[in-house]
């Protein structure tokens, strides 16, 4: 299956197996997905995003259960992709700054969410949008998440800055993330386990 590096590359074939594995996961069960449709759009405002190319699929669906039940389905995915500008793309390659967004994403996320279901009896829950798919092989690069603007999430204009309740609510989901990090750091060394999270910036030869 053919993972698309550009918006012009997205197939219905890639993405019924995207939408088949994911649900496959959530209900555990045998599945098949007919894509009806799908629309593709850029997936942010110009000046909202550098470093990568950032993309909206809207998907309509058919899917199939083994019980034999039918079911149309809408999905409103946003697609993360390698910038098309090679000094980016190069950039990122060597920070790693893909292969840890990635990481995570797919491992670091639920681990330490894992963790604090222990520590916290649920409280303080770490809110990140929700993985469908991602791969980074070294050749193809893709991540995809639930677009959050199709639940009116919509961004700030950056010239006017955030009002006291955003602030502390960024401040709130930071510092979650440092706390939670911290203790299980504390207890199973995070960096030993996901090496990927040190910088690789010293291989651009900018800092020693």
């Amino acid at each position: 299956m053919l993972t698309p590096r550009s918006e012009n590359e997205i197939s219905s074939e890639w993405l019924c197996d995207v939408i088949k594995n994911y649900e496959r996961r959530k209900a555990s069960e045998e599945i098949t997905v007919d894509v009806l449709g799908f629309d593709v759009n850029k997936g942010t405002n110009p000046g909202e995003n550098f470093n990568s190319e950032l993309v909206s699929v809207v998907v309509r669906t058919k899917n199939h259960t083994k019980n034999d039940e039918d079911e149309e389905m809408t999905y409103n995915f946003l697609l993360k992709l390698h910038s098309r500008n090679l000094v980016s793309k190069e950039m990122n390659r060597l920070c790693k700054t893909d292969v840890r967004e990635l990481e995570i994403y797919s491992k670091i996320h639920p681990k330490l969410t894992e963790f604090q279901s222990k520590l916290g009896e649920g409280k303080y829950e770490l809110k990140i949008p929700e993985l469908i798919y991602g791969i980074n092989d070294g050749e193809d690069f893709v991540i995809v998440m639930r677009n959050l603007k199709s639940d009116g999430y919509v961004l700030n204009d950056k010239t006017l800055g955030l009002n006291p309740q955003q602030l502390k609510l960024t401040v709130n989901q930071i510092a979650r993330w440092h706390a939670l990090s911290y203790v299980y750091n504390e207890k199973f060394n995070l960096l030993q386990e996901f090496p990927n999270l040190i910088s690789g910036i010293q291989n651009i030869g900018i800092l020693p």
